[in-house]
């Protein structure tokens, strides 16, 4: 199915088999994060002249996740299993939807088109690029996801680490038996110092 978002115009395709039963799902927008409702069967491409879609045309289109609406989402992007099971077990007791990757270019792809509430990072160089590309996001962008990153320096909640790398969160590798507690006060905090910034988004009607 292949969809353009209301708002910014920007075109999606979604695989037939992501789309939820039923009659409309919502979405969010992974460009402008506008929350807009699809219309299973009555919303055809908009190009003047239609194309027959491929293969290889399905392959260049971005293609985001599909959850329910008002469901919390979550990015992991690591190998160690350490933390991996206790992280998604917490997660997924708190009723997120856990995505698990490892590969560099697959997770930016889905960094790039999906609309996540957490990320959690290995500090390694092959994740870098990641980084780089939350960095590049607005403020208002950026202030709607949850970066924990996870690496050996310093301890962790350290909040001059976080500060220095730009993320909501420095964990250290080696606390991964206090993974619960640790993402609780990652939590906690992130939703602490945002909280004055998204009263203000609603009130001002900018947040979704």
């Amino acid at each position: 199915m292949r969809i353009t978002c209301p708002s910014c115009q920007k075109k999606l395709a979604i695989p037939d088999e992501k789309i939820p039963p039923g009659a409309q799902f919502k979405a969010t927008c992974p460009e402008c994060n506008h929350l807009f409702t699809v219309f299973a069967r009555s919303m055809p491409d908009q190009d003047d002249q239609p194309k027959a879609t491929t293969a290889a045309t399905m392959a260049s289109i971005p293609e985001p996740d599909v959850f329910p609406p008002g469901t919390r989402t979550a990015l992991l992007v690591m190998r160690d299993q350490a933390w991996i099971d206790p992280l998604t077990a917490s997660l997924r007791d708190q009723n997120y939807q856990v995505a698990i990757l490892d590969d560099p270019a697959l997770s930016l792809a889905k960094l790039t088109i999906n609309a996540y509430d957490l990320a959690v990072f290995e500090d390694s160089d092959e994740y870098r690029t990641l980084m780089g590309q939350i960095h590049s996001w607005p403020g208002t962008k950026r202030r709607k996801i949850n970066v924990v990153l996870i690496g050996d320096e310093g301890k962790s909640l350290h909040p001059g680490l976080s500060f220095t790398r730009g993320v909501d969160c420095y964990l250290h590798q080696k606390d991964h038996a206090r993974a619960h507690q640790l993402l609780q006060a990652a939590m906690e905090g992130f939703d602490a110092a945002y909280q004055a910034w998204h009263t203000a988004a609603k009130s001002l009607g900018k947040e979704n």
